[in-house]
Protein backbone atom coordinates (compact mmCIF):
# COMPACT_ATOMS: atom_id res chain seq x y z
CA UNK A 1 0.00 0.00 0.00
CA UNK A 2 1.42 3.36 -0.99
CA UNK A 3 2.15 5.88 1.72
CA UNK A 4 -0.52 8.42 0.66
CA UNK A 5 -3.14 5.69 0.47
CA UNK A 6 -2.13 4.34 3.88
CA UNK A 7 -2.43 7.81 5.33
CA UNK A 8 -5.93 8.15 3.89
CA UNK A 9 -6.97 4.80 5.35
CA UNK A 10 -5.63 5.78 8.75
CA UNK A 11 -7.39 9.16 8.60
CA UNK A 12 -10.64 7.47 7.58
CA UNK A 13 -10.34 5.10 10.50
CA UNK A 14 -9.68 7.93 12.90
CA UNK A 15 -12.70 9.79 11.51
CA UNK A 16 -14.94 6.75 11.98
CA UNK A 17 -13.77 6.33 15.57
CA UNK A 18 -14.27 10.03 16.22
CA UNK A 19 -17.78 10.01 14.81
CA UNK A 20 -18.66 6.86 16.78
CA UNK A 21 -17.36 8.46 19.95
CA UNK A 22 -19.21 11.67 19.20
CA UNK A 23 -22.48 9.79 18.66
CA UNK A 24 -22.00 7.82 21.88
CA UNK A 25 -21.22 11.00 23.81
CA UNK A 26 -24.24 12.75 22.31
CA UNK A 27 -26.45 9.82 23.24
CA UNK A 28 -25.13 9.84 26.79
CA UNK A 29 -25.67 13.59 27.03
CA UNK A 30 -29.23 13.20 25.78
CA UNK A 31 -29.86 10.46 28.33
CA UNK A 32 -28.34 12.60 31.06
CA UNK A 33 -30.64 15.46 30.12
CA UNK A 34 -33.73 13.25 30.09
CA UNK A 35 -35.45 13.00 33.47
CA UNK A 36 -36.75 9.50 34.16
CA UNK A 37 -39.31 9.13 36.94
CA UNK A 38 -40.70 5.79 38.07
CA UNK A 39 -44.46 5.55 38.68
CA UNK A 40 -45.43 2.75 41.07
CA UNK A 41 -48.88 1.32 41.78
CA UNK A 42 -50.41 -2.00 42.77
CA UNK A 43 -53.16 -2.08 40.16
CA UNK A 44 -53.06 -4.52 37.28
CA UNK A 45 -52.50 -3.52 33.63
CA UNK A 46 -55.79 -2.44 32.09
CA UNK A 47 -57.40 -1.28 35.34
CA UNK A 48 -58.50 2.38 35.47
CA UNK A 49 -55.47 3.52 37.49
CA UNK A 50 -53.14 1.89 34.96
CA UNK A 51 -54.95 3.50 32.02
CA UNK A 52 -54.79 6.90 33.74
CA UNK A 53 -51.09 6.40 34.48
CA UNK A 54 -50.45 5.84 30.77
CA UNK A 55 -52.37 9.03 30.00
CA UNK A 56 -50.27 10.89 32.57
CA UNK A 57 -47.07 9.58 31.00
CA UNK A 58 -48.27 10.66 27.55
CA UNK A 59 -49.09 14.20 28.71
CA UNK A 60 -45.77 14.60 30.50
CA UNK A 61 -43.74 13.37 27.52
CA UNK A 62 -45.59 15.62 25.07
CA UNK A 63 -45.59 18.78 27.17
CA UNK A 64 -41.97 18.39 28.18
CA UNK A 65 -40.89 17.69 24.60
CA UNK A 66 -39.50 14.34 25.71
CA UNK A 67 -37.47 15.95 28.47
CA UNK A 68 -39.37 13.98 31.15
CA UNK A 69 -40.29 10.30 30.85
CA UNK A 70 -42.59 8.54 33.32
CA UNK A 71 -41.73 4.84 33.57
CA UNK A 72 -44.73 2.81 34.72
CA UNK A 73 -44.47 -0.07 37.19
CA UNK A 74 -47.89 -1.66 37.87
CA UNK A 75 -48.65 -4.72 40.00
CA UNK A 76 -46.34 -3.68 42.87
CA UNK A 77 -43.30 -4.40 40.73
CA UNK A 78 -41.18 -2.03 42.82
CA UNK A 79 -42.36 -3.48 46.13
CA UNK A 80 -44.97 -2.72 48.76
CA UNK A 81 -46.21 0.79 49.50
CA UNK A 82 -43.98 0.89 52.57
CA UNK A 83 -40.93 -0.19 50.56
CA UNK A 84 -41.54 2.36 47.81
CA UNK A 85 -42.20 5.12 50.34
CA UNK A 86 -38.83 4.40 51.92
CA UNK A 87 -37.17 4.53 48.49
CA UNK A 88 -38.82 7.88 47.83
CA UNK A 89 -37.86 9.36 51.20
CA UNK A 90 -34.25 8.33 50.59
CA UNK A 91 -34.19 10.39 47.40
CA UNK A 92 -35.30 7.84 44.82
CA UNK A 93 -36.79 9.04 41.53
CA UNK A 94 -40.13 7.39 42.19
CA UNK A 95 -43.74 8.47 42.66
CA UNK A 96 -46.33 6.04 43.97
CA UNK A 97 -50.06 5.95 44.48
CA UNK A 98 -51.18 5.80 48.08
CA UNK A 99 -54.00 7.12 50.25
CA UNK A 100 -54.54 8.74 53.67
CA UNK A 101 -54.82 5.34 55.39
CA UNK A 102 -51.10 4.88 54.70
CA UNK A 103 -50.06 8.52 54.94
CA UNK A 104 -51.36 8.60 58.50
CA UNK A 105 -48.20 6.75 59.51
CA UNK A 106 -46.43 10.06 58.86
CA UNK A 107 -49.22 12.55 59.62
CA UNK A 108 -51.83 10.82 61.81
CA UNK A 109 -54.71 13.25 61.19
CA UNK A 110 -54.67 12.43 57.47
CA UNK A 111 -56.10 9.00 58.18
CA UNK A 112 -59.55 10.31 58.96
CA UNK A 113 -60.21 10.79 55.23
CA UNK A 114 -60.44 7.01 54.83
CA UNK A 115 -62.75 6.57 57.81
CA UNK A 116 -65.89 4.45 57.34
CA UNK A 117 -69.02 6.29 56.21
CA UNK A 118 -67.29 9.66 56.68
CA UNK A 119 -68.57 11.33 53.50
CA UNK A 120 -71.67 10.93 51.38
CA UNK A 121 -70.00 11.83 48.09
CA UNK A 122 -66.68 12.25 46.36
CA UNK A 123 -67.43 15.94 45.98
CA UNK A 124 -67.44 16.17 49.78
CA UNK A 125 -64.23 14.18 50.07
CA UNK A 126 -62.44 16.24 47.43
CA UNK A 127 -63.69 19.40 49.13
CA UNK A 128 -61.96 18.35 52.35
CA UNK A 129 -58.65 18.10 50.46
CA UNK A 130 -59.01 21.73 49.36
CA UNK A 131 -59.57 23.22 52.81
CA UNK A 132 -57.01 25.12 54.86
CA UNK A 133 -57.17 22.23 57.37
CA UNK A 134 -55.91 19.71 54.79
CA UNK A 135 -53.32 22.11 53.37
CA UNK A 136 -51.78 22.37 56.82
CA UNK A 137 -51.56 18.57 57.00
CA UNK A 138 -50.01 18.58 53.52
CA UNK A 139 -47.31 20.94 54.76
CA UNK A 140 -46.63 18.68 57.76
CA UNK A 141 -46.24 15.76 55.35
CA UNK A 142 -43.65 17.67 53.33
CA UNK A 143 -41.74 18.38 56.51
CA UNK A 144 -41.66 14.62 57.08
CA UNK A 145 -40.07 14.14 53.65
CA UNK A 146 -43.06 13.26 51.45
CA UNK A 147 -44.83 15.51 48.95
CA UNK A 148 -48.27 15.02 47.39
CA UNK A 149 -47.86 15.57 43.65
CA UNK A 150 -51.44 14.75 42.63
CA UNK A 151 -54.21 14.38 45.18
CA UNK A 152 -57.45 13.89 43.25
CA UNK A 153 -57.25 10.32 41.92
CA UNK A 154 -60.56 8.66 42.86
CA UNK A 155 -59.84 5.02 43.61
CA UNK A 156 -63.41 3.86 44.01
CA UNK A 157 -66.12 2.96 46.49
CA UNK A 158 -65.24 -0.05 48.61
CA UNK A 159 -67.85 -2.84 48.68
CA UNK A 160 -67.71 -6.39 50.05
CA UNK A 161 -67.42 -9.59 48.00
CA UNK A 162 -67.86 -12.73 50.09
CA UNK A 163 -69.00 -16.34 50.12
CA UNK A 164 -72.32 -15.35 51.66
CA UNK A 165 -74.47 -12.21 51.56
CA UNK A 166 -74.09 -9.56 54.24
CA UNK A 167 -76.88 -7.14 55.14
CA UNK A 168 -76.20 -6.12 58.76
CA UNK A 169 -73.17 -5.98 61.07
CA UNK A 170 -74.41 -9.20 62.69
CA UNK A 171 -73.99 -11.02 59.36
CA UNK A 172 -70.26 -10.25 59.48
CA UNK A 173 -69.79 -12.10 62.77
CA UNK A 174 -67.30 -14.95 62.40
CA UNK A 175 -66.18 -13.88 58.92
CA UNK A 176 -62.58 -13.10 57.95
CA UNK A 177 -62.41 -10.27 55.43
CA UNK A 178 -59.23 -9.34 53.62
CA UNK A 179 -58.26 -5.68 53.72
CA UNK A 180 -55.06 -3.64 53.21
CA UNK A 181 -52.58 -3.64 56.06
CA UNK A 182 -53.41 -0.08 57.13
CA UNK A 183 -54.66 0.72 60.63
CA UNK A 184 -57.77 2.58 59.48
CA UNK A 185 -58.79 -0.20 57.09
CA UNK A 186 -58.30 -2.81 59.81
CA UNK A 187 -60.40 -0.81 62.28
CA UNK A 188 -63.15 -0.21 59.71
CA UNK A 189 -63.55 -3.92 58.90
CA UNK A 190 -63.48 -4.73 62.58
CA UNK A 191 -66.07 -2.03 63.30
CA UNK A 192 -68.41 -3.52 60.70
CA UNK A 193 -68.35 -6.80 62.63
CA UNK A 194 -65.81 -8.94 60.74
CA UNK A 195 -62.30 -10.12 61.58
CA UNK A 196 -59.82 -8.19 59.41
CA UNK A 197 -57.26 -10.29 57.53
CA UNK A 198 -54.53 -8.02 56.15
CA UNK A 199 -52.64 -9.39 53.15
CA UNK A 200 -51.37 -8.33 49.75
CA UNK A 201 -53.99 -8.24 47.02
CA UNK A 202 -51.86 -10.67 45.02
CA UNK A 203 -52.26 -13.28 47.79
CA UNK A 204 -56.03 -12.95 48.04
CA UNK A 205 -57.22 -15.32 45.32
CA UNK A 206 -55.48 -18.41 46.75
CA UNK A 207 -56.52 -17.33 50.27
CA UNK A 208 -60.16 -17.33 49.16
CA UNK A 209 -59.85 -20.64 47.33
CA UNK A 210 -58.24 -22.29 50.36
CA UNK A 211 -60.76 -20.86 52.84
CA UNK A 212 -58.18 -18.74 54.65
CA UNK A 213 -60.54 -15.76 54.28
CA UNK A 214 -64.27 -15.53 53.61
CA UNK A 215 -64.26 -12.41 51.50
CA UNK A 216 -62.67 -9.10 50.62
CA UNK A 217 -63.51 -5.43 50.32
CA UNK A 218 -62.44 -3.18 47.46
CA UNK A 219 -63.93 -1.17 44.61
CA UNK A 220 -65.84 -3.32 42.12
CA UNK A 221 -63.37 -2.96 39.21
CA UNK A 222 -60.55 -4.16 41.47
CA UNK A 223 -62.59 -7.12 42.73
CA UNK A 224 -63.45 -8.08 39.18
CA UNK A 225 -59.91 -7.52 37.85
CA UNK A 226 -58.53 -9.90 40.49
CA UNK A 227 -61.12 -12.54 39.44
CA UNK A 228 -62.23 -12.94 43.05
CA UNK A 229 -65.80 -13.66 41.95
CA UNK A 230 -64.57 -17.10 40.92
CA UNK A 231 -64.26 -17.88 44.62
CA UNK A 232 -66.93 -15.64 46.20
CA UNK A 233 -70.29 -15.04 44.55
CA UNK A 234 -72.07 -12.51 46.78
CA UNK A 235 -71.46 -8.77 46.55
CA UNK A 236 -72.88 -6.67 49.36
CA UNK A 237 -73.02 -2.96 48.53
CA UNK A 238 -71.58 -1.79 51.83
CA UNK A 239 -70.01 1.31 50.28
CA UNK A 240 -68.20 1.70 53.59
CA UNK A 241 -65.26 3.78 52.42
CA UNK A 242 -64.81 6.27 49.60
CA UNK A 243 -61.18 6.47 48.54
CA UNK A 244 -59.41 9.41 46.97
CA UNK A 245 -55.78 8.48 46.35
CA UNK A 246 -52.66 10.60 46.18
CA UNK A 247 -49.52 10.22 44.09
CA UNK A 248 -46.60 11.06 46.34
CA UNK A 249 -42.85 11.33 46.06
CA UNK A 250 -39.88 12.16 48.22
CA UNK A 251 -39.54 15.86 49.01
CA UNK A 252 -35.76 15.67 48.59
CA UNK A 253 -35.98 14.34 45.04
CA UNK A 254 -38.86 16.53 43.92
CA UNK A 255 -37.19 19.67 45.27
CA UNK A 256 -34.10 18.81 43.20
CA UNK A 257 -36.08 19.01 39.95
CA UNK A 258 -36.34 22.27 38.00
CA UNK A 259 -39.37 24.28 39.09
CA UNK A 260 -41.02 24.04 35.68
CA UNK A 261 -40.84 20.22 35.90
CA UNK A 262 -42.31 20.26 39.41
CA UNK A 263 -45.17 22.40 38.10
CA UNK A 264 -45.61 20.15 35.07
CA UNK A 265 -45.91 17.02 37.23
CA UNK A 266 -48.51 18.67 39.46
CA UNK A 267 -50.53 20.09 36.57
CA UNK A 268 -50.58 16.92 34.48
CA UNK A 269 -51.06 14.74 37.57
CA UNK A 270 -54.24 16.63 38.39
CA UNK A 271 -55.48 16.36 34.80
CA UNK A 272 -54.75 12.63 34.79
CA UNK A 273 -56.75 12.39 38.01
CA UNK A 274 -59.75 14.02 36.31
CA UNK A 275 -59.30 11.59 33.42
CA UNK A 276 -59.23 8.68 35.89
CA UNK A 277 -62.37 9.87 37.65
CA UNK A 278 -64.34 9.66 34.41
CA UNK A 279 -62.96 6.16 33.86
CA UNK A 280 -64.02 5.10 37.37
CA UNK A 281 -67.63 6.02 36.62
CA UNK A 282 -67.61 3.80 33.55
CA UNK A 283 -65.55 1.03 35.13
CA UNK A 284 -67.79 0.69 38.18
CA UNK A 285 -70.92 0.43 36.02
CA UNK A 286 -69.21 -2.09 33.69
CA UNK A 287 -67.96 -4.14 36.64
CA UNK A 288 -71.48 -4.53 37.97
CA UNK A 289 -72.67 -5.93 34.64
CA UNK A 290 -69.67 -8.21 34.26
CA UNK A 291 -69.97 -9.58 37.78
CA UNK A 292 -73.69 -10.23 37.38
CA UNK A 293 -73.07 -11.93 34.03
CA UNK A 294 -70.60 -14.27 35.74
CA UNK A 295 -72.99 -15.29 38.49
CA UNK A 296 -72.46 -12.75 41.25
CA UNK A 297 -75.53 -11.81 43.30
CA UNK A 298 -75.77 -8.22 44.56
CA UNK A 299 -77.63 -7.08 47.66
CA UNK A 300 -78.19 -3.84 49.54
CA UNK A 301 -77.24 -3.42 53.19
CA UNK A 302 -78.54 -1.55 56.21
CA UNK A 303 -76.16 1.39 55.92
CA UNK A 304 -77.58 3.17 58.95
CA UNK A 305 -76.75 0.13 61.08
CA UNK A 306 -73.23 -0.05 59.68
CA UNK A 307 -72.65 3.66 60.18
CA UNK A 308 -73.72 3.36 63.80
CA UNK A 309 -71.58 0.24 64.31
CA UNK A 310 -68.46 1.96 62.96
CA UNK A 311 -68.85 5.29 64.75
CA UNK A 312 -66.59 4.07 67.55
CA UNK A 313 -63.74 3.59 65.05
CA UNK A 314 -63.06 7.33 65.22
CA UNK A 315 -62.36 7.10 68.96
CA UNK A 316 -59.54 4.58 68.54
CA UNK A 317 -56.73 6.81 67.29
CA UNK A 318 -55.02 8.45 70.26
CA UNK A 319 -52.49 10.24 68.03
CA UNK A 320 -55.21 12.26 66.33
CA UNK A 321 -55.71 15.89 67.29
CA UNK A 322 -58.44 16.08 69.95
CA UNK A 323 -61.79 16.94 68.39
CA UNK A 324 -60.65 15.94 64.88
CA UNK A 325 -63.84 14.06 63.97
CA UNK A 326 -66.06 16.97 65.04
CA UNK A 327 -63.89 19.43 63.12
CA UNK A 328 -64.19 17.41 59.92
CA UNK A 329 -67.95 17.02 60.40
CA UNK A 330 -68.15 20.79 60.80
CA UNK A 331 -66.37 21.26 57.46
CA UNK A 332 -68.75 18.80 55.82
CA UNK A 333 -71.82 20.52 57.24
CA UNK A 334 -70.54 23.82 55.91
CA UNK A 335 -70.16 22.23 52.47
CA UNK A 336 -73.64 20.69 52.58
CA UNK A 337 -75.24 23.98 53.56
CA UNK A 338 -73.68 25.65 50.55
CA UNK A 339 -74.36 22.91 48.01
CA UNK A 340 -77.63 21.41 49.19
CA UNK A 341 -78.97 17.84 48.84
CA UNK A 342 -77.23 17.22 45.49
CA UNK A 343 -73.93 16.97 47.38
CA UNK A 344 -74.96 13.74 49.06
CA UNK A 345 -74.69 11.27 46.13
CA UNK A 346 -72.12 8.55 46.76
CA UNK A 347 -70.54 7.73 43.41
CA UNK A 348 -68.39 9.81 41.05
CA UNK A 349 -71.29 9.75 38.58
CA UNK A 350 -73.55 11.33 41.17
CA UNK A 351 -75.68 8.28 41.83
CA UNK A 352 -75.07 5.13 43.82
CA UNK A 353 -76.00 1.98 41.84
CA UNK A 354 -79.00 0.12 43.22
CA UNK A 355 -79.25 -3.67 43.30
CA UNK A 356 -81.44 -4.97 40.47
CA UNK A 357 -81.25 -1.66 38.59
CA UNK A 358 -77.88 -1.55 36.86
Amino acid sequence: MSTPRAILVILAGVLVLYLAGWCLTSRRQADAETIYIKIAYGNQPGEPVDVAAHEWARMVRERSGGRVVLQLFPSNQLGSQKDVTEQAMMGGNVLQITDPAFLMDLVPDMGILTGPFLCDSYDELLYLTETAWWKQLDEELRQRGVRIVAGNWIYGTRHTLAKKPVRTPQDFQGMKIRCPNADMMLRAVEGMGATPAPMALSDLYPALSQGVVDGAENPLPVLYGAKLHEQAEYCSLTGHILIVSQFVGGERYLASLPEDIQDLLAETGREAGLFLNRLIVEAEAEAVGKLEAEGVTFNEVDKAAFKEATRGVYDRFPLWTPGLYDRVQGLLEEYRRRHGPQSRATSPAGEEPQAGNR
